[in-house]
């Protein structure tokens, strides 16, 4: 049986007795390229006009072939209008960061047609999904909460001991 990838991070997830007396290199690819990239990875990406979809790909990738897999990603490029940017309906944390010229706001979009989300422009954002609904985050420009619809609270994060 040949090895299956797993939802969330893409995996490799080998079977048993498969790939015998090379399965220190597909673990130690695994930890050095899937998990490194999903708990401290932070990857650059230059938008243009059009939306786009991250890159989501099996198996230990590069960063620029599973651009999801990333803990935080930085947008960037000079933008004409809002944009959408698509990322797997999987259960996974981000944070986000508008760094794009222009002004407009980024919608954070799961799969092809689900619920979406907005970082503002030259915010960054802390988000959490369970691959069906973004969840409350809060924002690191002014620590101030988000609520999940979008719009900042009140309350703020600033506090003194």
């Amino acid at each position: 049986m040949p090895s299956t990838y797993s939802t969330g991070l893409r995996t490799e997830l080998q079977a048993t007795g498969e790939n015998s007396g090379t399965w220190g290199t597909i673990t130690n690819n695994n930890f050095s390229q899937v998990f490194e990239f999903s708990i401290a990875g932070v990857y650059a990406k230059t938008l243009t006009d059009g939306d786009y979809t991250l890159t989501n790909a099996d198996g230990p990738q590069t960063q620029a072939a599973n651009e999801a897999r990333q803990n935080t990603i930085v947008f960037s490029g000079t933008l004409s209008a809002g944009r959408t940017i698509q990322f797997p309906a999987t259960q996974k944390t981000y944070m986000i960061y508008n760094n794009t010229s222009g002004g407009y706001n980024l919608t954070l979009r799961l799969g092809a047609a689900g619920n979406t989300m907005s970082v503002v422009n030259g915010k960054m954002r802390i988000v959490a999904t369970d691959g069906t609904n973004w969840h409350p985050s809060v924002s690191a420009s002014g620590a101030t909460w988000y609520s999940g619809s979008g719009y900042e609270a009140s309350q703020s994060l600033n506090h003194t001991t």
